[in-house]
């Protein structure tokens, strides 16, 4: 679970705390939203908050085991397989996702929280 809240807003540009487990005693991360530039990116890690780099070999792996389901079940509409990595942030990721649902619905949101358990 992580909260995040609205701390700074300033000519289109929002600036998020965020905390993993809800534990606002920890150090935040922060994360920023330009609506100007239309884009939204993590500029501090969370203490509580860890990071990996998914290989494109383990993507691969997940994406073969989706096409061979697929193909079990009849179908033709296959996933593509990638070439790169990327860095997933557990805590952030999930926070980003939060903010950019609240902008969908309108404005950006004051604050809001978000459980994949």
């Amino acid at each position: 679970m992580v909260k995040f809240e609205l701390v700074a807003s300033e000519n289109d540009i929002y600036t998020y705390h965020y905390y993993p487990e809800g534990d606002f005693a920890s150090e935040p991360g922060v994360i920023e939203l330009n609506l100007n530039a239309e884009s939204i990116y993590l500029v501090k890690l969370a203490a509580r908050d860890f990071e990996r780099y998914v290989t494109a070999e383990e993507r691969n792996s997940l994406i073969r085991a989706l096409n061979d389901m697929i193909a079990e079940n009849g179908g033709d509409d296959f996933e593509e397989y990638v070439t790169e990595g990327f860095t997933r942030r557990v805590y952030a990721d999930q926070a980003i996702s939060g903010i950019l649902d609240g902008l969908e619905k309108g404005n950006p949101p004051e604050n809001g929280m978000r459980a994949w358990y």
